[in-house]
């Protein structure tokens, strides 16, 4: 009988899932994946290193700061907090240094300075009477034995000489700071013996870099960066150090949730960051590798456990195989029971079909009034269409459609980027501003119809020019950059309904968000990132991540600091020079910021690679990116003056001349691209 083949069939699949469920409980359980924790490890490391570069630079290049390394220690020593001028941020220690002709580092000055009440005990001990002229206990504080404790090959000491002084110091008598009296600044002067072996700060000072030392069983990065004194002198060479404790954040998390424990190795020292409840059996030793710095982390790790999906599915193979196999067995044991069927009975309905899928069905060749004529592109969040918009006694425009996935379909933070990109743009109203038409929800989907711009994105072109060879024309470029500056100053000055202003930041100004057209039209669009003041206008904020594009992302918009409208002009900047130079740009802050901030941002001068940029154009340019945004323009409109009066004398600073460039290259690339 055909029905009994078919239940021997699958009477004989028993044993086999048997054996496969009780396999899966035998199978050994998978080794942890220390990826995610090295990867945490690196990004709290990188997080630490970056703002130590940024605070070393700025520290170094503080006129005060270079004013305090032409002097000496006891000068430094004499200045109160305020005429130094560095304001210590939570468990960082500065420390100031000179080397002359080679010779053995000198420690000038020490921050935090040791307490008044220490300096006291200090004086009671010196049996000259003469208080340490330093700033600091004659002990040393963790600050003054940035230098002192550098015990390292090949690291410099602080100098002494045979009267137990530093270079520089008056006092013949005072005892300069040493690695083996490693005393902390707060501790008094007649506890100094018992206090012999606690954690030290270690900074050589072979190199400018970063350094990873211990202090007080807690990991420290420290920043040594060579700075430039007020009054160099000939052999005179200055540093200056920063550190602070390396914060493991996210590593600490990974390892709470894995129920783990942790430690940085620094020179043989296991200093923890992370102890679990129980001491973890399995120990594995990683390299966290950092430009310039590596760590050394020992882990030990809670014995693997198999995820919990596997153990159940295990159980039912090896359930379902035992209920197989028996069945027989069971069938015989049961009493033969004879039954009769009605006459007519029905057959049986046939069950019910399956849940139709869940993906979204295609677009229909129309939505609402808008009929679909082609895709233009398509992204993780949606789809970009030509369309035409119907209306009322046979009205008609071509538009450019972005449809967003069904809600279903899509996170909601994309959705909430998507209404707030309509939101805001409806705002503003410029010639350079792509225009938002509606935003509608038909057939539950979110629609933008946007003005239809017929061109390519500034990305595109550039790339067009650089293919063939051709650089923008200096009229073509400099008209350009003053519409984009003009669309944006726009935005920065859009106000709400009640008049406020929006105090709006696109925060994503790039060559791709920036589109032009055949009629040399150019326009801002792309407002999915942007953040205004009064939050009510957005849907959904998160003002704590860092959004936009890295490499045209202004320094503090990297370091998550303050923003205003002088952070879309450094983007424009950064714009500026991928036009003119045809090369793409990249000023991520933790490659550029260990060559320091004086010559900022490190790119190659523009009058070098093109004869038709003066030095008064890219003088323009280098103020649009620079670092510290006090020294950049005022706003949009103050860049844009400035760069139409060097365009007063360049040919071709016109919109026809920007839409015979555009329709040139569009030509010859063969491909026609329609943008909104």
């Amino acid at each position: 009988m055909p029905g009994a083949s078919a239940r021997q069939r699958w009477l004989s699949w028993g044993p086999l899932l048997m054996a496969a469920g009780v396999a899966s409980w035998l199978w050994p359980a998978p080794a942890h994946d220390l990826q995610p924790l090295m990867a945490a490890a690196r990004s709290d490391a990188t997080r630490t290193a970056t703002a130590l570069v940024a605070r070393s630079s700025e520290i170094a290049d503080a006129p005060r700061t270079r004013a305090i390394l032409a002097t000496d220690a006891d000068t430094a020593a004499d200045l109160s907090d305020e005429e130094v001028g560095i304001s210590l941020r939570p468990g960082e220690r500065v420390a100031l240094f000179q080397r002359i002709d080679g010779a053995a580092a000198t420690l000038i000055l020490a921050l935090p300075r040791a307490a008044p009440a220490s300096r006291h005990k200090a004086r009671a001990a010196d049996p000259s009477g003469v208080e340490a002229r330093d700033g600091s206990d004659p002990g040393g504080s963790d600050a003054a034995r940035l230098v002192a404790s550098a015990s390292a090959p090949g690291a410099p000491q602080v100098q002494a000489t045979e009267q137990g002084r530093t270079p520089g110091s008056s006092r013949p008598d005072a005892p300069a700071p040493t690695a083996d009296d490693p005393m902390p600044a707060e501790a008094p002067t007649e506890h100094r013996s018992s206090r012999r072996g606690a954690d030290t700060f270690a900074a050589p000072l072979a190199a400018a870099g970063l350094q990873l030392m211990a202090a007080n069983e807690e990991p420290h990065l420290c920043q040594v960066t060579r700075a430039e004194p007020a009054q160099p002198r000939p052999g005179l060479e200055a540093f200056v150090t920063v550190c602070a404790p390396l914060v493991m954040r996210d590593a600490q998390h990974w390892l709470q949730a894995h129920s783990a424990s942790a430690a940085i190795v620094v020179t043989g020292r296991r200093l923890s960051i992370a102890q679990a409840a129980a001491s973890p059996p399995t120990a594995r030793a990683l390299q966290v590798s950092l430009p310039g710095l590596t760590l050394s982390l020992e882990v030990q790790l809670p014995r693997p456990r198999k995820p919990l999906p596997l153990v159940a599915a295990g159980f039912l193979l090896a359930v379902l195989g035992a209920l197989l196999t028996l069945w027989p067995q069971l069938q015989r044991r049961r009493k033969p029971r004879v039954s009769a069927a009605p006459v007519g009975t029905r057959a049986l309905e046939p069950a019910p079909q399956r849940a139709a899928s869940s993906l979204p069905p295609p677009l229909p060749p129309r939505l609402g009034r808008y009929e679909l004529l082609r895709q233009l592109g398509a992204g993780s969040m949606g789809e970009v269409h030509l369309a035409r918009m119907h209306g009322e006694a046979g009205f008609e425009r071509t538009v450019a459609l972005k449809v967003v996935a069904s809600a279903p379909d899509v996170q909601d933070l994309l959705l909430a980027h998507f209404l707030d990109e309509a939101r805001l743009a409806a705002r503003i109203h410029h010639p350079n501003v792509v225009d938002v038409l509606a935003l509608e929800k038909l057939e539950g989907r979110y629609v933008i119809a946007m003005e239809l711009v017929d061109g390519a994105d500034l990305a595109t072109l550039i790339g067009a020019a650089r293919k063939t060879g051709e650089r923008v024309p200096l009229g073509v470029a400099l008209r350009i950059l003053s519409q984009v500056c003009a669309g944006v100053h726009a935005a920065h000055s859009a106000r709400a309904a009640d008049g406020s202003s929006l105090e709006l930041i696109h925060r994503d100004i790039k060559s791709a968000n920036i589109l032009v057209s055949r009629a040399g039209a150019v326009k801002v669009g792309d407002f999915g990132v942007a953040r205004a003041a009064q939050q009510h206008m957005l849907r959904a904020t998160h003002n704590d991540t860092v959004k936009g594009t890295v490499g045209y992302m202004a320094p503090e918009q990297q370091l998550r600091q303050a923003l205003d409208a002088r952070s879309d002009q450094y983007a424009i900047g950064a714009v500026a020079y991928e036009l003119l130079s045809g090369r793409l740009v990249d000023l991520d802050v933790r490659r550029l910021l260990p060559r320091g901030t004086g010559s900022w941002p490190h790119l190659p001068p523009l009058p070098g690679l093109r004869d038709d940029v003066s030095p008064q154009l890219w003088g323009v340019i280098l103020r649009a990116l620079a670092y510290d945004k006090e020294a950049r323009y005022p706003d949009c409109a103050a860049l844009q003056e400035a760069l139409e009066a060097e365009a007063t004398h360049v040919p071709g600073t016109t919109d026809r001349a920007v839409g015979q460039w555009v329709e040139q290259l569009l030509a010859r690339s063969s491909t026609t691209r329609v943008s909104g």
